[in-house]
């Protein structure tokens, strides 16, 4: 088994999830553990993705590009707004995500998509990441690995995640990778 390689000082495909569409108002009570589905059963991949390295790059993630240009209404219930941030090396391929007329486009392995959530303040308060993994740790999930870290930095959930491949599974997220976008409207 090969272990990627990452470095934090150059980070990786970054671009970002979950626009103001697609998923439910879930709280942390809702989230599961690690590798749980929403039906409560474990989900299994090879064990290609290093979990440690790619939490790491996405608490880097105030250091890539901001894409939307104000906060989004958060549809979890983690945050009251949401901030999108992408790397320099795939934003031109985020930026042909557009969840009002969804186009067919597939992320590369090592994609790294992060959402800021942000409290009523304004304030930083955690955030979502999804990372593109090789080919085959999860063809259920597009082989995305996914992320929810806590505004105290504790993660709640990582790995195939039920309830995050169910949501990204569907919609206009089915047709651009799992990934919503953010609406052209509100862009940088």
């Amino acid at each position: 088994m090969t272990t990627p390689r990452f470095s934090i000082f150059a980070p990786l495909c970054l671009a970002l999830s979950l626009a103001s569409v697609g998923c439910d108002d879930s709280t942390d009570e809702d989230m599961g553990s690690d590798t749980e589905a929403t039906d409560g059963t474990e989900t299994s991949g090879p064990a290609e993705i290093d979990e440690a390295a790619v939490q790491t790059m996405a608490a880097d993630f105030a250091s890539l590009t901001q894409v939307s240009d104000v906060p989004l209404s958060s549809q979890h219930g983690l945050a009251d707004t949401v901030t999108f941030y992408v790397a320099d090396d795939v934003l031109d391929l985020y930026l042909t995500v557009d969840p009002d007329a969804p186009t067919e486009v597939t992320f590369p392995q090592g994609a790294l998509l992060v959402k800021e959530n942000l409290n009523a303040n304004g304030e930083s308060d955690g955030y979502f990441a999804m990372y593109k993994g090789p080919e085959g740790y999860d063809p259920d999930g597009n082989d995305w690995y996914w992320l929810q870290v806590n505004g105290a930095g504790a993660v709640g959930n990582s790995g195939q995640v039920g309830f995050c491949k169910d949501c990204h599974g569907g919609g206009s997220a089915a047709v651009s990778d799992y990934v919503f976008g953010v609406p052209l409207d509100n862009r940088l």
